[in-house]
C-alpha cells in the first residue's frame, strides 16, 4: 500500500503574494483621482485528503479562481480604507472557497503620512467555512 492511502488529510496553504493591481482607494482626493497601484498578498489555509495526491485540479482550491474574486472585489467599488478593503477581500474568499483560514494583506506604496515610508500595511484574517451560511 502506497504511503499516501493511509493519509486521512493534511494541512495545505496557497499563497498569492504581490498582486499588483491599479486603483483609485483612498480618504484624500489626489488618491481617489489619480489613483496608485496598490498590493495584495492572500494566504488561504485549507484541509487537503489524499485525492491530492490524484493531482487534480478538482482536489484542492484553484488559486487563479482566488486571484480573478480578488481583482473583481478591488474593482467593484472604491474603497476610503484599505481596511476595508481587506476585510471584504477576506470575506469574499471564506465565503467562496472551502478554506478554514484566509490571510489578506492590502499594501499601499504611496501613503500620504507626511513623510518617507516604504509603504503602509493592513491585514485581515477571517476562520471558517462560511459558504453553507
Amino acid at each position: 500500500m502506497p504511503f499516501w492511502e493511509k493519509v486521512k488529510e493534511m494541512d495545505g496553504r496557497i499563497t498569492l503574494k504581490g498582486i499588483k493591481l491599479y486603483g483609485f482607494h483612498g480618504i484624500l482626493p489626489h488618491e481617489r483621482k489619480k489613483g496608485q497601484v496598490f498590493e495584495i498578498d492572500v494566504e488561504v489555509d485549507l484541509i487537503w485528503d489524499k485525492g491530492i495526491f490524484r493531482d487534480t485540479l478538482e482536489n484542492t482550491v484553484d488559486y487563479s479562481q482566488i486571484y480573478g474574486a480578488v481583482v473583481e472585489v478591488f474593482n467593484s467599488k472604491r474603497y476610503n480604507l484599505i481596511e476595508a478593503l481587506a476585510c471584504t477581500l477576506a470575506e469574499r474568499i471564506i465565503r467562496d472557497f472551502p478554506v478554514k483560514k484566509v490571510e489578506v494583506r492590502v499594501r499601499k506604496p504611496n501613503a500620504p503620512v507626511g513623510g518617507q515610508i516604504d509603504f503602509a500595511e493592513v491585514s485581515a484574517v477571517m476562520y471558517g467555512d462560511l459558504r453553507d451560511s
